[in-house]
């Protein structure tokens, strides 16, 4: 085992990529100064356990992954699959390694975070927790229903033994309790733009722009979007866009949109930057977010700094950010039908729900919740030290 260092080690279920060289790169969800919090709390190195694959740098260009320039955030080893997670070569690099860190922060609900809560009664390493939503994470997934089960059972366990936690919403903190929570959404709005100030009259020639932004799965609800569009189409006519941005579908959408008729009507611009995010949110009347589960997603936060009303589903996490005439039962795509009607043809509706949007997006303002990370986790380092 070597010298314990001033890293943390960082467990997710993000994948990487890495290119033939070494270079790792990453995506929107989980940008470079998400690690910010850690460098400025006084550690010096990140180092990320998370699944990832090697592409070509054509591959990566196409993938809308941008190169991690920090040469102190390093990817430990390749994890393509779950499986490797039991391999004897991934479990030496573990065991050769997993000392030497000082902290360990798991993101939680994972797959690679609950293989490393059971491993770790072996370690005793001291961890804390991200919490990004509740135990129905994997529900929709392939095996969901026993990840669920399982989480339903350690969820307790893995906050109680714990340093603490932080969580993006009050929900989350109020359902698991523990005297060390801080809450702040892993959002970066450094601005809040001008609330939207009129309704456009929309037509053939100006069509209104629909905007969803998220994992193409079905625990987003996007197949109750498209379903939503059918109905859009069917009794408005075709004045209507919705435009996607995101990845990693876990069926083909676009295909599911030839079949439902719709696909002069959904646009798939894949993985973003943060350039062509801007774009969309910009150019788009209303963002919808039909999740079946969810703590509170970045993409909502943002768009509400754009000034765009907002529907989504009745959901803890949306309740905390949203009020309940901009809110949906879940896999409901007739009530989500509705709901999007009412916002873009009622003009005091609009105008009413992108000034009250933009008030609530200027409490997650980055320079406030930066701050939250950085003291909890300066809080969490003098702890971690006092229990060596």
């Amino acid at each position: 085992m070597g010298k314990k260092t001033n890293s943390v080690l960082y467990i997710h279920d993000f994948r990487f990529i890495r290119d033939h060289q070494g270079n790792v790169y990453t995506a929107v969800g989980m940008p470079e100064r998400y690690f910010d919090r850690f460098f400025d709390s006084g550690y010096k190195n990140v180092i990320i356990l998370s699944r990832s694959i090697t592409l070509s740098k054509d591959e990566i260009v196409k993938s809308g992954f941008t190169k991690i320039e920090n040469k102190n955030i390093i990817l430990l080893c390749d994890i393509k699959t779950y499986v490797s997670l039991f391999s004897p070569a991934f479990l030496k690099k573990l065991h050769n390694n997993v000392k030497q860190y000082e902290l360990t922060v798991i993101n939680f609900p994972s797959v690679i975070g609950t293989f490393f809560y059971f491993i770790n009664f072996f370690y005793r390493k001291n961890y804390t927790i991200e919490l990004a939503a509740g135990k129905e994470q994997f529900k929709g997934k392939r095996l969901g229903s026993l990840v669920s089960c399982l989480h339903g059972f350690i969820f307790p366990r893995i906050i109680r033994r714990s340093l603490g936690y932080i969580t993006v919403s009050k929900y989350l903190a109020s359902t698991y309790p523990h005297p060390n929570i801080e809450i702040a959404s892993n959002v970066y709005i450094d601005k809040v733009q001008a609330p939207r100030s009129q309704l456009v009259k929309f037509s053939s020639k100006r069509k209104a722009k629909l905007l969803f932004v998220g994992g193409l799965n079905k625990r987003k609800g996007f197949e109750t979007l498209l379903n939503t569009m059918v109905l859009l189409k069917r009794n408005l006519g075709d004045f209507f866009e919705l435009h996607v941005a995101g990845g990693h579908s876990d069926i083909d959408y676009e295909l599911v949109s030839e079949k439902l008729c719709i696909s002069d009507m959904v646009f798939f611009h894949g993985i973003l930057d943060f350039s062509g995010l801007d774009a969309l949110y910009r150019c788009s009347d209303i963002y919808v977010q039909p999740s079946l589960s969810e703590g509170i997603p970045r993409a909502t936060l943002e768009a509400m700094s754009y000034g765009l009303p907002v529907v989504a589903t009745e959901l803890p996490g949306f309740k905390e950010i949203l009020p309940s005439e901009c809110l949906v039962p879940t896999s409901d795509p007739l009530s989500l039908f509705h709901k999007i009607e009412k916002n873009l043809f009622e003009k005091e509706v609009y105008i009413k729900n992108s000034e009250r949007n933009i008030i609530v997006a200027s409490s997650y303002l980055n320079d406030v919740l930066a701050q939250r990370r950085v003291e909890f986790y300066k809080k969490i380092k003098g702890e971690s030290n006092e229990r060596v």
